[in-house]
């Protein structure tokens, strides 16, 4: 004859309990579980067990991979960076260059333009490229200046220079000195930080 499973919902109920307490009772071996990690290998010489993970061999080769394994190294320090603009091909660059160059990982940075994020002229993609590329890519915008930081080279740095020089020039024809009438709280001063270019 044939065995019919009794399927009435009161006994799935209680073998139920009892096939999470067996499967816990399974899996709950210590030594299974690290032979399972000890059978995970991470790379030719590791694998995820404790003591390979923690192993002094580990320590040595993490310590050594700036020089052992550039690439490697590069990927790891650059990673985070990583813009869509880096992994185009540059003008002295080939593609097979390009593509072994870039990596190909998202930005963490993509609404960077949808957002007023700082006061900076400086933009975001411009400044994630060049840190990506290690200080080789400088957008057509932007410049490296003498002590190597990167700043904007538009036409508002053009209006700042010249404003400065202006106040120059007018500062050293009007060398006479000025009297100031009045208690220094309540003279208005206009604000001669910002220029008419920012006023858009």
């Amino acid at each position: 004859s044939l065995i019919q499973l009794d399927m009435t919902i009161s006994t799935l109920h209680d073998w139920s309990l009892q096939w999470v307490v067996n499967g816990y009772h399974a899996i709950n071996k210590p030594e299974l579980i690290k032979q399972a990690f000890f059978m995970c290998k991470a790379g030719k010489k590791f694998n995820l067990s404790f003591v390979s993970l923690t192993s002094w061999e580990a320590l040595q080769y993490l310590c050594d991979v700036q020089k052992n394994d550039p690439a490697g190294w590069a990927r790891i320090a650059t990673a985070q960076y990583k813009t869509d603009g880096v992994e185009q091909a540059t003008n002295s660059e080939s593609e097979d260059e390009a593509s072994t160059n870039a990596i190909g990982v998202k930005s963490l940075f993509n609404d960077a333009s949808k957002h007023d994020l700082d006061a900076s002229d400086m933009p975001m993609d411009a400044l994630l490229d060049h840190m990506a590329s290690g200080g080789e890519q400088v957008h057509s915008d932007c410049h490296i200046n003498a002590d190597g930081g990167l700043s904007c080279a538009n036409h508002s740095e053009i209006y700042d220079v010249g404003d400065i020089a202006a106040e120059d020039v007018e500062g050293s024809l009007n060398s006479v000195l000025k009297v100031d009438y009045g208690c220094g709280k309540c003279r208005c001063i206009t604000n001669s930080m910002y220029n008419d270019f920012w006023s858009h």
